[in-house]
């Protein structure tokens, strides 16, 4: 009886150490799927991170370029109306002067 109190013992002593591992495999399988986890976490924060600052990046680009189409766009308007000034003056010339030279030619081109 006593070998076979001691194989029993043996035997849930062997029973308990791998219940143990198994609960520590478990652990390990949980605390390493936990890291894998943050660190996709954390690879999609800085991925959002880099496509917003790609975004900020360009609209900056879009806003300089609209600014200065702004600023093209005010310097040309000053020289049209220059020009349609000179053609309305012009036109009002008597009707002795009223041949066609080289500045008319050149206030039409402008």
């Amino acid at each position: 009886k006593f070998r076979e109190r001691q194989a029993d013992e043996l035997k849930q002593q062997q029973d308990a150490a791998k219940a143990q591992k198994k609960e520590e495999r478990a652990a390990l399988k949980a605390a390493t799927a936990n890291f894998n986890q943050a660190r996709e976490g954390e690879k999609m924060s800085k991925e959002k991170d880099n496509i917003l600052k790609a975004m900020k990046s360009a609209t900056q680009q879009v806003l300089s370029s609209v600014l200065e189409c702004q600023h093209v766009v005010s310097k040309l308007w000053g020289v049209m109306m220059v020009c349609e000034k000179r053609q309305s003056i012009r036109k009002g010339r008597p009707p002795s002067e009223m041949f066609r030279d080289y500045v008319d030619q050149a206030l039409e081109k402008e």
